[in-house]
């Protein structure tokens, strides 16, 4: 056979070299896949997690759970329930530095002009009420008076975005549409077309003004457009909700609100300003001057009774405390509790319906935090909750 001459020893060295390297790379490969497979399980579970989420700390959620068995220990008419997704950061919240009478409404003057112009819709709309002869129910729900109307059944959850103002208001307009109607028009209005294209009436950070979407929706009105990742109407909804439910005040800031852009999304046919639909009428039902607290207050309740009964859901807004986001179920009441402070904002939602259980009132209201919150997304508040602070909103076609 044919000798092979023995490697010389530079050959040896290199050949151990080669399986060192070999062996220091399978190393290096499997050190990171050690890695590399948490942050992969990661992703594929929390791929749509797009939005930093605020995991309550160990000391926020002891003294929440706190304050959740102390409100169920009073026997209230509602009962409370720990949400870990009511996330309560520190949150960094642009301030309304303006003055809202002193905002430009586009070819109408300043909000205070506006508003004094509302006030002809709201006191010929007021007497219309007022003269109406008719019996009001003692449990009343817009869900079951107009069930043919999709819109009145469904639930928004705003997301990450200070947006419950244009979630409510939107959906009370979708469902005056459908009732006017006489069910022919079962679109859903436009959350996203408001909220990014009304400058004047706020944004992600919220409104200053409450008439605002609805001078907008008569002045320049709105397009249609369902809940993100429906694809449904000219403009949907983009805004996620994996934040939380509700999200936490950190997305109440400017700069998440959607870019404005007037046109429709490709698949839906049609372009944009033949789209559009209008209010004819934006009005209160504000509280009428009265030397007697109790006057005012039930001829408020009463007229706004009479509103929802006759043209469809109003536009409820008032003032919440941390406690409401934790609200299972039952009629919502102030439950005098220690909050420390922690949270208390404006809020608006959608009024639907009232009724009477062991002699409390209470509106119904759909909320716009999901349906995993409340009842499922609706809730039921006491009338007389936070009276002086409520804001009640309408408009016709």
């Amino acid at each position: 056979g044919t000798h092979r001459p023995a490697r010389s020893r530079v050959e040896q060295f290199l050949g151990q070299l080669d399986r060192h390297k070999k062996f220091v790379s399978f190393l290096l490969l499997a050190l990171l896949v050690v890695i590399a497979v948490p942050f992969l399980f990661h992703f594929l579970h929390a791929e749509k997690q797009t939005f930093p989420f605020f995991p309550h700390s160990e000391d926020d959620e002891t003294r929440i759970r706190s304050m959740v068995d102390e409100i169920n220990n009073k026997n209230l008419s509602w009962t409370a329930e720990y949400n870990h997704q009511a996330s309560l950061p520190e949150a960094v919240m642009e301030a309304h530095t303006a003055d809202y009478r002193a905002i430009d409404i586009e070819g109408m003057g300043t909000a205070e002009s506006v508003d004094h112009r509302m006030n002809v819709d709201t006191d010929n709309h007021l007497n219309e009420l007022a003269d109406l002869n008719l019996t009001l129910p003692s449990h009343f729900d817009a869900r079951s008076r107009w069930s043919q109307c999709w819109s009145v059944h469904q639930i928004q959850n705003q997301g990450g975005c200070g947006s419950c103002w244009v979630a409510a208001a939107v959906s009370m307009m979708s469902d005056r549409l459908c009732i006017s109607s006489n069910y022919t028009q079962q679109s859903i209005i436009s959350i996203q077309d408001l909220l990014s294209c009304c400058e004047y009436c706020g944004g992600c950070r919220g409104t200053v003004f409450v008439p605002l979407p609805f001078l907008y929706f008569k002045l320049r009105g709105i397009v249609t457009g369902g809940s993100i990742g429906s694809n449904e109407g000219c403009r949907p909804y983009t805004v996620e909700s994996t934040c939380g439910t509700p999200c936490p005040p950190f997305f109440s800031q400017k700069k998440f609100t959607p870019k404005c852009e007037r046109k429709c999304q490709p698949l839906y046919g049609k372009d944009y300003e033949s789209d559009l639909r209008k209010t004819q009428t934006a009005y209160y039902i504000r509280k009428e001057l009265s030397s007697v607290t109790e006057v005012i207050e039930r001829r408020t309740i009463e007229l706004a009774k009479r509103d929802l009964v006759t043209n469809g859901p109003l536009y409820y807004c008032t003032t919440i405390d941390e406690s409401f986001l934790h609200y299972r179920s039952g009629i919502y009441v102030f439950p005098h509790v220690n909050t420390d402070g922690r949270l208390s904002y404006g809020h608006c939602m959608k009024l639907i319906g009232w009724g009477e259980e062991k002699g409390v009132e209470y509106w119904i209201v759909a909320n716009s935090w999901g349906r995993s919150w409340g009842e499922n997304g609706f809730a039921r508040i006491s009338v007389n909750f936070n009276f002086w602070q409520m804001s009640l909103t309408g408009g016709l076609w």
